[in-house]
């Protein structure tokens, strides 16, 4: 004869507390984190695009200036203001939408930032340039540069810029 199974000296309610969750309760909320690194992918794909075309008027009109005798410092500083209005742009249409402040409130903020990344990059490039690092074109430093500030960029823009 087999003996009775032994009494639980643990009340079900506490039994229940401390069994693992089954997948399927979880489930709601991995879906969610995975459609929130999904969207974010997403949109810093869309920040890289934008950034590329932004990068492309900055470069461009930098090389333009460049090639008229202006100081790259002037040069970049004047291609970098009018990539900041195209990124603001385009970035508020497609990338990060409208936002939950005011048009004037989100380009301050987004100026803002834009500045602050903006003396970054130029410290950035200036030491690049005056400690003899530049191999080729200054403005292939300036692409190197950018390419470092890119993820900041993309958090601060994301954060502070477009709320």
């Amino acid at each position: 004869m087999t003996p009775p199974p032994a009494a639980s000296t643990v009340a079900e309610p506490e039994l229940a507390a401390t069994m693992v969750p089954s997948p399927t309760l979880l489930q709601p909320a991995l879906v969610e984190g995975f459609l929130s690194r999904r969207e974010t992918i997403f949109r810093f794909a869309r920040f890289v695009t934008v950034g590329g075309l932004a990068s492309a008027v900055y470069l461009g009109l930098t090389a333009v200036l460049l090639q008229t005798g202006m100081w790259y410092m002037a040069a970049a500083a004047i291609g970098f203001s009018c990539a900041i209005v195209t990124n603001f742009t385009v970035n508020r249409s497609w990338t990060f939408g409208k936002g939950e402040r005011g048009v004037f409130l989100q380009l301050a903020s987004f100026a803002a930032v834009q500045l602050s990344m903006m003396v970054l990059n130029l410290g950035m490039l200036f030491m690049v340039v005056e400690a003899g690092l530049v191999f080729g074109p200054i403005f292939l430093s300036q692409l190197a540069v950018a390419a470092v500030l890119l993820p900041l960029n993309f958090v601060a823009s994301r954060r502070w810029g477009f709320r």
